[in-house]
């Protein structure tokens, strides 16, 4: 699975992990709005990483069906390597859905997952 990753350094740490990862900003991606960043993931076939929730209400708009999103929540003081657990730790439970097409909210105690499109 590849990702495109909005989290400064967590590129680094899961690119390090064994995954096909890469930081938005190698992309010249570090101030484009939302759109941009969701229109690289698609033409790239990359899951989006992020920790900002308005991908989701953006996929939910326009009714996509790709890309699959990677929500991570509470991610303040939360070391790189704990989000990059977090994710390889949820992987086998989520891996089907973001093959799939489908935003998947990564919380510390709660996975959510929620098909593509959003209707």
């Amino acid at each position: 699975m590849k990702y495109l990753v909005d989290l400064t350094r967590l590129a680094d740490q899961l690119e390090t992990a064994g995954h096909d990862a890469v930081h938005a900003a190698s992309r010249s991606l570090h101030a484009a709005p939302d759109e941009a960043v969701l229109d690289v993931a698609r033409a790239e076939g990359r899951v989006l990483v992020s920790a900002d929730s308005d991908v989701g209400t953006i996929l939910a708009a326009s009714r996509a069906t790709r890309p699959s999103v990677l929500h991570l929540r509470d991610t303040t003081g939360r070391r790189v390597a704990q989000l990059a657990q977090r994710i390889s730790a949820a992987l086998p439970s989520i891996e089907e859905a973001l093959t799939s097409g489908s935003p998947v909210v990564i919380e510390p105690t709660l996975i959510r997952i929620r098909p593509l499109p959003i209707l």
